[in-house]
């Protein structure tokens, strides 16, 4: 491995708690626009589908605005996680003297 490997890697930790929450909005306005195209007359199984497209907040919310706060939460908290955990993961090892 190259030094070049560790600056993506070190861009990807920098730039992850953003990820995951961008591209749940993004599921969540392709979601939003599929279930428009089919307007008007959208059927019961169009509506059961548009739910499941807004997993996890569609599962536990019937409306589609709190599933939407839901997800983006969720995604906030998801990408935060995987960046510290990504940062720690990233340090050098302190190496142990032999004491």
């Amino acid at each position: 491995m190259g030094e070049g490997d560790g600056g993506h890697m070190k861009n990807f930790v920098r730039h992850a708690y953003i990820l995951f929450p961008v591209a749940m909005v993004l599921k969540d306005i392709v979601a939003t626009m599929v279930v428009l195209s089919n307007e008007p007359g959208i059927s019961a199984d169009n509506a059961r589908h548009y739910h499941l497209a807004l997993s996890p907040g569609g599962l536990l919310f019937g409306g589609a605005g709190w599933a939407w706060l839901f997800n983006i939460c969720v995604s906030v908290i998801v990408g935060l996680l995987v960046s510290n955990k990504l940062r720690i993961d990233s340090r050098p090892s302190e190496s142990k003297s032999g004491n």
